[in-house]
């Protein structure tokens, strides 16, 4: 008998300790969490306060006509961009942000711009993570668009007007995403009437991002269509306003004059310088976002058995030794950082490389309903990139939608490998 009370207590001080360990291990989670906060808007009002917002530059406010952007102010600086284009709520967005930076309202622009990091977190973590799982997944995107590249950091999150215009619609795209799935649940009146404000907004942005959602949305209504035979009126209501939007931006007399301004160029022409910039923006510049991919489907792959982990792995090591070096240099000699240069043909290779790598694993990987979700996301990055192929690239912020599409693949991984045992990221708590 006194073996057996000797062993439960100590089983009872073992479960002691493990409990210890547990909250010592949670509230470091917690310090973890509230430094990456306090990081994140220190580095907001770091970046954006003293952004070159093109709005504050080179638009007069001297009248509600001025103030809504329909004439640019170009006696002291040249326009940089098609000055009447559709992104109607983004250079609205842009004004008044802008007009904060000298005011006492200017904390809003600290507020708006950490704000959207969290709010796109915790979107994409409501949108594809489990109940139980919503908060670490929330924290994992957070940190990854904390942890982007150079490029994206001058480019998106340091320029207030590229933020607003690139940043939100994704956002919005998300947020409406939320909204279709609950309205295809329960389709009341009040939900319907906000995934057309939502989509109708989200097309007064960016083109790519216009574009992309007008396909999505076509896709789906035929899908459905072809599926069912019949349409909800969720997927209705997101399509006629998809449309509704598309036409609202590209009917803006700016687009007229693409190709004959000298500031856009449009044609086919452009195709492969294009495709190989578009590869290594959205491949080899990601160098953290990409090594996680490729490390977790090298997991799920030697969780199958068998050695084709250990043939992937094989190539996977120099291509992504180089992703590094190319992300390492980068930060001491960014070249040219106005124009985006054509990649040299180490960088292409290397995208390619990956490209096709990740493609093999995606083939050999038996992932069920999770690998479905990774050919969506996939075919969505192919869908939000496929507009710049034949347009003239003016920056690495193009390819910031491929960026934030690349967190939400790595977000699907990460959740289903959790799942499958595979140990926790404890800062992610």
């Amino acid at each position: 008998g006194g073996v057996v009370v000797l062993g439960g207590r100590i089983s009872a001080k073992k479960l002691h300790l493990r409990e210890i360990t547990a909250m010592i291990r949670q509230r470091r989670a917690r310090w973890a969490q509230l430094g990456l906060v306090l990081a994140l808007l220190v580095l907001a009002a770091l970046f954006t306060l003293e952004s070159d917002d093109c709005y504050f530059f080179y638009w007069k406010f001297d009248s509600l006509k001025d103030f809504l952007l329909t004439r640019p102010d170009t006696q002291s600086a040249k326009i940089v961009g098609v000055p009447q284009n559709g992104r109607y709520l983004g250079n609205l967005l842009g004004v008044i942000l802008a007009k904060c930076y000298e005011s006492p309202l200017f904390p809003l622009r600290i507020v708006y711009f950490a704000g959207g990091f969290f709010l796109l977190a915790w979107a994409g973590s409501r949108v594809l993570s489990p109940k139980d799982r919503r908060r670490e997944g929330m924290w994992f995107l957070l940190a990854l668009l904390v942890l982007a590249p150079r490029v994206l950091w001058q480019e998106v999150y340091s320029w207030g007007a590229a933020y607003v215009n690139y940043v939100t619609p994704v956002v919005l795209l998300l947020l409406l995403l939320l909204q279709v799935r609950r309205a295809v649940e329960e389709p009341k009146v009040l939900r319907l009437a906000g995934i057309a404000l939502t989509a109708l907004a989200a097309c007064l942005f960016m083109e790519t991002n216009t574009l992309f959602l007008c396909m999505t949305s076509t896709l789906v209504l035929g899908w459905q269509l072809f599926k069912t035979r019949k349409i909800t009126p969720a997927c209705a209501v997101l399509w006629l306003f998809s449309l509704a939007g598309t036409a609202v931006m590209f009917l803006a007399p700016g687009y007229h004059t693409v190709g004959e301004d000298g500031l856009r160029e449009f044609g086919f022409s452009m195709l492969g310088v294009n495709l190989a910039k578009i590869l290594v923006g959205t491949l080899v510049r990601p160098t953290v976002a990409a090594l996680m991919i490729t490390g977790l489907l090298l997991w799920y792959l030697r969780q199958q058995g068998g050695k084709a982990w250990l043939g992937c792995m094989i190539p996977a090591i120099p291509i992504h030794l180089f992703c590094l070096w190319d992300g390492f240099m980068d930060l001491f000699d960014p070249g040219n950082t106005v124009v985006l240069e054509a990649p040299t043909v180490p960088q292409t290779i290397a995208a390619a490389a990956l490209a096709l790598l990740w493609l093999v694993m995606l083939c050999l990987w038996r992932g069920g309903r999770t690998k479905g979700r990774v050919v969506l996301l996939a075919a969505a990055l192919v869908l939000v990139s496929g507009p710049l192929l034949v347009i003239s690239l003016n920056g690495n912020r193009n390819f910031f939608s491929g960026y934030a599409v690349l967190t939400l693949v790595a977000l699907v991984l990460y959740q289903r490998a959790r799942q499958l045992g595979l140990g926790e990221f404890a800062w992610l708590r």
